[in-house]
């Protein structure tokens, strides 16, 4: 029993995991982060709450995917500060 409802917690923290993929494809290939600020704060503080449960009570699937939503959530921070003022370089090609 107790394996079963490890294999569904690992399962379940996967998706939790590759739930933030799109987002993170989409911010790294157009240059931007258009989620805001507030958004991002309030799921960092909700994930660190997360993960001090996790370590009460000793859930290591969850803990595992909340570690890896705050590295994701982290990231998506990080690219929304360090690209905030920049546009996206085009390079226009002209045939002659």
């Amino acid at each position: 029993m107790v394996f079963t409802n490890d294999v569904i917690g690992y399962i379940a923290s996967s998706f939790y995991i590759i739930s933030l993929f799109p987002e993170l494809h989409a911010v790294y290939v157009n240059r931007e982060c258009n989620l805001s600020m507030y958004f991002l704060i309030f799921q960092i503080v909700t994930t660190l709450l997360f993960i001090v449960y996790d370590i009460l009570i000793e859930i290591i699937p969850l803990l595992v995917a909340d570690v890896t939503l705050l590295v994701e959530l982290l990231f998506l921070v990080w690219f929304k500060l360090t690209c905030k003022g920049r546009k996206k370089l085009v390079i226009k090609s002209s045939l002659v």
